[in-house]
């Protein structure tokens, strides 16, 4: 329960470090200023998009930075914004401006930085993964960064810029960093991240070690560097440095990150927001069309208050989405968390179309759409013709529907095209409402030229990525109506071309609520809140006050990706339900939390009904070690996604491969034990527990 991370501890740390030796440098290795929940709080009428993070680390004292992926998924403006508020440097080798080749490096960026230290020249250059260039760099990309960096090493030579030590600060796969120092035996150190987990190896012919701290402060590498001037030997002496609460704050730093946090007290959200935001788009241009990306009815705990005898199970979703003028949607996997006859009450209950390609009555079939969905929509906006598909993952079936597997999507599409053709449907504009995961996405537009757009969901966080022959764009705005994506279209007739305008709108108090929408909405809520308490739950009453410095933080983007208090707890709690059954470990899926918030203060029931609204059973188990060390195992690399594990009662120190039992460190994978499990249904049933 010991809370770890934190900037203003890792202040601290360098303070300490700076006392003991003058010439301490602080490097990051990338994703400083996004993906961030806390960037996406509107103060003063704008995003902070990063603000928050470079303040804090101008104040910590960060000396060196290079890009890293997530730093493209600004746009240019806001980026460029961020840069030239850094009192640090950023180091970047292999990312140039767009426009002009591969001459000049981005923005103020700087391609090396060589320092000196006694005599010692030091020279840092920088990399970064080409997975993201946010349309406006260049990045050499990964396969072909040993050609780079021999070629860029050759023209340092030819300038005569001499170095003693040549450090790579990269933002790269760990396979790439390892290719670098395998190939290129004059690098001396590398210090990595993206892979979000701490790793320390030594490769290549000269033995260069390559080190990668966690992410999100967890821990922090220090390395003591020792060169010898006469024998040119370079020796490194390093520490992986847990950051918890044993380290005090350093003041500067802690008041600096508080600030900023607390800016974010603005309120998110809100279907009525986003009716008012659809209000004024419509004013602007009547060809304004809302369309959703799945997960409409499911999961709520409001979808499961009693009201007039029977569970709500999303009838509070279409009655809102009803006033606020959804036209199209496509199935998520989670609209298959209801039975059958819900499901079709609530589709007839639709003021909006449901389209779907891929999803059929399993009685009938690949032939028939399944109930009143259609599998394609045309519409004709001033002459031009825009055909909508949608795609669903087949994550759930419900039992009563069959769903065309993500990996065979790509040639069931061609399949789909090719049979419009020969029933001479025509269209100019190809787009795909998808509720699929990322990967499936682009696979779809990396071998189908012909999609001009792809709108998706199931994510949980927003993305913007162009991939295909034709650039195609993949966008998905953020769960539970945190953003919308506005996009203006345009189609030039004559040459036949398609250009999409598209901004990030966060959903916040500045927002008025649209007055129809916000009745219809309160109004369902306050009924499943009478719901809960004729059930005989008390939903606004206290459960639990937190103290001031505790923080449940139960954000999609990070319970998804890393262990918090809020996910650890869940478990705490499962183990704590069953321990007449001598559990002592509890496990179960990030997935299952779905409140989207940090919960503060004061903790109300339906607190906790919102956090957990999933009607799981929790059981104890008895499993075998080696069982449950693989299921551990591929739930921690399951991360960014609803199946990433939570888990009580064991631990692993080197990122999965064993597990320890908390109470006297045992590898449950070779006890040959059994050992009793807490956890629910869902995930019994999902991981072969």
């Amino acid at each position: 329960s010991v809370q770890t991370g934190g900037l203003a501890r890792v202040a601290r740390v360098r303070q300490l470090l700076k006392s003991e030796n003058s010439h301490t440098y602080t490097l990051l290795a990338g994703d400083l200023v996004s993906p961030s929940a806390l960037g996406q709080a509107i103060v003063n009428g704008t995003a902070l998009k990063g603000l928050q993070m470079i303040a804090t680390m101008n104040t910590l004292g960060l000396d060196y930075m290079t890009f890293g992926n997530h730093e493209f998924d600004l746009k240019e403006p806001d980026l460029l914004q961020r840069m030239s508020e850094s009192k640090f440097t950023w180091i970047s080798t292999n990312v140039f401006n767009k426009t002009s080749g591969n001459n000049l490096s981005y923005a103020s960026s700087i391609p090396y930085k060589l320092l000196t230290i006694s005599n010692v020249r030091i020279l840092i250059f920088g990399l970064t993964i080409d997975m993201n260039t946010g349309g406006y760099v260049t990045i050499i990309n990964s396969t072909s960064l040993v050609p780079f960096v021999r070629e860029f090493l050759r023209t340092l030579e030819n300038k005569s810029v001499e170095y003693d030590v040549l450090i790579g600060l990269t933002h790269l796969d760990l396979k790439t960093d390892i290719d670098l120092v395998e190939n290129i035996p004059g690098i001396d150190v590398i210090f990595g991240g993206h892979e979000h987990e701490d790793y320390y190896l030594v490769r290549g012919l000269t033995y260069t070690p390559i080190y990668k701290a966690d992410d999100n402060a967890i821990s922090v590498y220090i390395h003591r560097c020792a060169f010898n001037v006469n024998k040119k030997l370079f020796r490194i002496y390093s520490t992986l440095a847990r950051i918890t609460s044993d380290i005090d704050d350093e003041p500067e730093t802690a008041k600096v990150a508080n600030y900023w946090f607390n800016m974010e007290s603005v309120q998110t959200g809100g279907l009525a927001r986003v009716a008012r935001v659809r209000q004024l788009l419509k004013s602007e241009n009547s060809h304004t069309y809302t369309l959703l990306a799945g997960d409409l009815v499911s999961p709520s705990a409001l979808g499961q208050a009693i009201v007039n005898g029977t569970a709500l199970k999303g009838l509070q979703m279409i009655a809102t989405m009803n006033t606020l003028g959804l036209d199209y949607m496509t199935f998520g996997n989670h609209e298959f968390d209801l039975k059958e006859p819900d499901l079709l009450q609530r589709m007839s209950e639709s003021k909006f179309t449901w389209i779907s390609t891929n999803v059929f009555n399993k009685t009938s079939g690949n032939n028939l759409s399944y109930a009143s969905s259609i599998p394609y929509k045309l519409l004709t906006i001033s002459n031009v013709r825009i055909l909508i598909f949608g795609l669903t993952i087949d994550m759930n079936t419900g039992g009563y529907v069959t769903i065309i597997n993500s990996t065979s999507l790509v040639p069931f599409v061609r399949e789909f095209l090719r049979t419009l053709e020969n029933k001479s449907v025509e269209y100019d504009v190809l787009i795909g409402l998808t509720h699929l995961d990322l990967k499936t996405d682009i696979d779809l537009v990396e071998n189908i030229p012909g999609i001009d757009v792809i709108f998706g969901g199931h994510e949980h966080e927003d993305y913007y990525l162009v991939r295909g022959l034709t650039y195609t764009p993949i966008y998905k705005a953020d769960d539970n109506a945190i953003s919308v994506y506005i996009h203006r279209c345009a189609f030039n007739v004559n040459k036949k071309l398609f250009r999409i305008y598209s901004t990030l709108a966060r959903i916040t108090s500045d927002i008025d609520d649209e007055p129809e929408t916000a009745k219809v909405a309160n109004y369902w809520f306050n009924m499943g809140m009478q719901g809960f308490i004729d059930k005989g739950f008390e939903p606004n009453k206290t459960v639990a006050i937190l103290p001031p410095d505790v923080q449940l933080d139960g954000r999609s983007t990070s319970v998804r990706n890393f262990p918090t208090l809020l996910s650890n707890y869940s478990c705490e709690c499962m183990v704590k339900e069953t321990e007449s059954n001598g559990t002592i470990i509890g496990l179960s899926n990030s997935g299952s939390i779905r409140v989207d918030d940090v919960l503060t203060g004061i903790i109300t029931q339906y607190d906790v009904l919102r956090t957990l609204p999933f009607d799981n059973y929790v059981m104890s188990l008895s499993v075998p070690g080696a069982l449950l060390s693989k299921v551990l195992t591929t739930g921690l690399s399951a991360i960014g996604s609803g199946m990433f594990v939570s888990y009580t009662g064991v631990h692993t120190n080197d990122n999965g491969a064993t597990w320890l039992l908390n109470q006297d460190g045992t590898n449950i994978a070779t006890s040959g034990e059994n050992y009793n499990v807490a956890t629910t249904d869902f995930e019994k049933y999902n991981t072969g527990l």
